[in-house]
């Protein structure tokens, strides 16, 4: 494992790579029991964008509760929700 100057995990740049040339670098590894996992790279940005979605009442009745029960606005509720589901946290 990398490890940064200030304690925590250094993460290498993602890079595209075909399956094969991954399995073929990490070959090895695989064989000994390990095993790969796609992880999505979602790129955070400071810039905020507004949309408009259509939900049915109940089911926002229970997203305004949730979220008001963790202390978040209704956005910052679906933004999470969202990023755990992409994340595969559901």
């Amino acid at each position: 494992m990398l490890v940064r100057p200030g304690g925590g995990p250094k993460l290498p740049k993602p890079q595209s790579r075909a399956p094969e040339a991954v399995a073929r670098l990490v070959a090895d590894d695989l064989a000994a029991g390990a095993f790969l996992i796609a992880v999505p790279l979602v790129q955070p940005q400071t810039r905020q964008k507004r949309v408009n979605i259509s939900l049915d009442a109940g089911t926002l009745q229970a997203i305004d509760a949730a979220a008001e029960g963790l202390g978040l606005t209704r956005s910052g509720y679906l933004a999470r929700a969202a990023l755990n589901e992409i994340r595969g946290r559901h």
